[in-house]
């Protein structure tokens, strides 16, 4: 037999189908008869994430509700498959494209879980928006869905977080995490010839070995197996390539597709490169409304919202957060304002020492206008207060506007029913 490109097996092996994957499963058994495969196939071998686990909760699972026509019935079935992905600037999932739509398939729902365990769970949001990359590559599977509701900011990672080539690159035989809601491991039953998946629904991580410089040059990233044969499995598509080094979190990849060619505990993975897509992946959330910008945005809304929900005495309880035990709310203030702040055409934008707020009053529409400045001083120490009365003191002023409170929780955008099933 013809030896086949490692890459035929794509991505249908890693979603976990509910219902009938048929295709996929038929050649894996056809592999399996000709002696390719073992009879016992442990695929995953991951572990079980800590819920606490600050780097691996914005790791979160898909589940797709889609109808496919069935030529022999004439009528619509509808099937659920299980994805994994990471929630980007709040509002959007980073995942893969083929765990958004298939061939055939129409989409009546995409919901996202963050529950460890999806047993039992609820969905915390539904899909709102997607854009994919589009050719149905391979090495160009990724999609960015956009969510109905913000999840919080401690459950996200952000632009900043993606793999950024220009300034790191993962070096060959380096260990990385992946993390996704996959099967733990899969067993061929020789009577039934069927596979029988166990343990998806359940976020697990494992380690894997970087076979080849992760440099953004190219578009997929190949791992090795490690001492702990650690690998992906249906349901970890769209999952990420993840590590966290002295506190920071970087994204290096989402899962595509394993090799075909030995499908044991020893085979290939194969991830696409974020920072080879990094420019494609920050033009869609622009797009789509969940850039990083509009994180802060309304990170800091929500922060005021919660803080200063009273407008018209706003401006009095700013200027009153020096004292007792609210320094820690004017800390968390300034951090979220400045991450607002745009100084990059400003040459001193690396040396302002201080922010100022000059007033929070309310406008005629009822939204709060804050009016700031930010102050350069070679001695950072130096008092804001007799900084500014010091003979033309470099600084930055600008206005930041935050829409009025809302009345009422925002309602859940719901997604359109596409149609009636024929009959």
């Amino acid at each position: 037999m013809a030896q086949m490109k490692p890459l035929l097996l794509l991505a249908l092996l890693l979603c976990d189908f509910s219902g009938n994957f048929a295709s996929a499963q038929e050649r894996v058994q056809q592999r399996s008869q000709e002696g390719v495969i073992e009879h016992k196939v442990y695929i995953r071998g991951g572990r079980e994430v800590d819920p606490k686990d600050a780097v691996y909760r914005p790791v979160v699972a898909l589940i797709r509700t889609y109808e496919v026509y069935n030529e022999v019935t004439k009528m619509y079935e509808v099937k659920r498959s299980t994805c994994s992905g990471t929630v980007l600037n709040r509002m959007c999932v980073l995942t893969a494209e083929h765990c958004t739509a298939g061939p055939g398939q129409e989409n009546l729902s995409i919901e996202i879980y963050d529950a460890n365990k999806l047993e039992g769970a609820t969905p915390v949001a539904v899909e709102h928006r997607t854009k994919v990359r589009g050719d149905k590559k391979m090495e160009n599977d990724l999609a960015l869905i956009r969510m109905d509701k913000a999840l919080p900011e401690d459950q996200s990672v952000f632009t900043s977080n993606l793999h950024d080539a220009k300034k790191v690159m993962m070096l060959q035989d380096a260990t990385v995490n992946i993390v996704g809601y996959g099967v733990f491991n899969s067993n061929w039953d020789p009577d039934t010839k069927m596979w029988t998946n166990v343990g998806a629904g359940t976020k697990r991580d494992g380690d894997m070995k970087v076979a080849k410089n992760i440099d953004g040059k190219d578009p997929l990233i190949e791992l090795a197996p490690t001492i702990h044969n650690h690998s992906a499995a249906p349901g970890d598509s769209g999952g990420p390539l993840i590590t966290s080094e002295n506190g920071h979190t970087t994204v290096y990849g989402v899962t595509g597709s394993i090799d075909n060619k030995v499908l044991t505990n020893a085979h290939t993975n194969y991830y696409t490169s974020v920072a080879f897509h990094r420019d494609w992946i920050i033009s869609s959330a622009q797009k789509l409304g969940c850039s990083e910008a509009d994180a802060h945005k309304l990170t800091l809304d929500e922060f005021v919202h919660k803080n200063f929900n009273d407008y018209a005495s706003a401006d009095k309880d700013i200027k009153s957060l020096h004292s007792g035990t609210r320094e820690e709310t004017w800390e968390r203030l300034q951090l979220h304002l400045w991450n607002n702040i745009d100084l990059s055409n400003d040459p001193n934008a690396e040396s302002y020492s201080s922010l100022h707020i000059k007033s929070a009053k309310p406008d005629r529409r009822g939204n709060l206008v804050i009016r700031w400045e930010a102050l350069f001083s070679e001695n950072p120490g130096l008092d804001a207060d007799i900084f500014r009365r010091l003979p033309n003191p470099k600084r930055a002023e600008g206005v930041m506007l935050i829409p009025a409170p809302p009345k009422l929780e925002r309602d859940r955008l719901t997604l359109p029913v596409f149609r009636v099933p024929k009959q």
